[in-house]
């Protein structure tokens, strides 16, 4: 991760952009290139990450540096807003006909109480939805987040609600059985709450899997996308690893899961966009030009 830091400090530098201690910028403008829409803006303000103000002391996340939102909007929104959303798709094995619609922050039922999930990027096509999850460097760090007690049963608590389990059996058992159950509290620290922690250290499994639980309840033909960005390290191996033995669970269950790197998609991706040289410019000086 230190790696990734270094060069987007490098890049800033480059392009005359004042980035702070931590990483971040004087704005969350300065860190994309290309602006948003007034619909896209939208779509941001109201998702839950607060990427785009500055909130109780703490900066806006689409600041810094390493975040993985201003990485998703510099890749997706040129491809969004010149009609190239199925270059994309055809990157990672989805064939379609027509997009319908594209939104930044899309914000999805899970029928766990009034828990939502908030998926970075999500595209609807010929009757089909993707839902896309990404990591620009969070991934590297161990991740410490349960899988909380509105998707446990209240009869049994350590155990996941049939109306989750029985669209993926295969997963519930992993999750009724591997998973750690463990006690934990709010952010007033005191009220204790009841969640299910994965054996992962580096795949946030219980992100992807409220993801899931969500897609499914949009639409039957739904596919969910996790695009990480690759540097070669321990963390990144281990990491793969364990999007290997996610994805053969998700295979038992029938479920369209791709996990993809950005790197090997923008590879797939750069024959189709030739003509488009500013993207491709502007991709790979930020993104794609270092040898990490």
């Amino acid at each position: 991760m230190d790696k990734i830091i270094e060069h987007q400090q490098i890049w800033a530098t480059a392009n005359n952009k004042e980035f702070d201690q931590s990483g971040n910028l004087k704005s969350y403008e300065s860190n994309l290139f290309w602006q948003l829409d007034d619909y896209d803006l939208k779509c941001l303000k109201k998702g839950s990450g607060n990427e785009l103000k500055d909130k109780n002391g703490e900066k806006a996340k689409m600041k810094s540096l390493k975040s993985s939102s201003a990485l998703c909007v510099n890749f997706f929104l040129y491809l969004k807003q010149n009609g190239l959303l199925p270059l994309f798709l055809k990157a990672v094995g989805i064939h379609c006909n027509n997009v319908v619609s594209a939104e930044f922050e899309k914000q999805l039922k899970t029928n766990a109480s009034s828990a939502k999930a908030n998926l970075d990027f999500y595209i609807e096509y010929d009757y089909c939805i993707v839902g896309i999850e990404s990591k620009f460097t969070e991934h590297y760090s161990i991740h410490n987040l349960p899988l909380k007690q509105s998707y446990l049963c209240k009869e049994n608590e350590w155990t996941l609600k049939e109306k989750f389990s029985k669209n993926f059996p295969n997963l519930a058992k992993w999750i009724n059985s591997e998973w750690k159950p463990r006690n934990y509290y709010g952010k007033d620290k005191k009220k204790k709450y009841t969640g299910r922690y994965s054996p992962f250290e580096y795949l946030d499994a219980e992100q992807l899997v409220k993801h899931l639980f969500a897609l499914n309840i949009e639409n039957d033909n739904y596919t969910l996308v996790y695009i990480h960005y690759d540097i070669h390290c321990d963390e990144m191996d281990k990491h793969q690893k364990e999007i290997e033995v996610f994805k053969d669970i998700l295979n038992a269950d029938n479920v369209h899961f791709i996990s993809i790197s950005y790197q090997e998609i923008f590879k797939r991706m750069k024959e189709d966009l030739k003509s488009h040289s500013e993207y491709i410019e502007k991709m790979t000086s930020r993104y794609f030009s270092f040898k990490i």
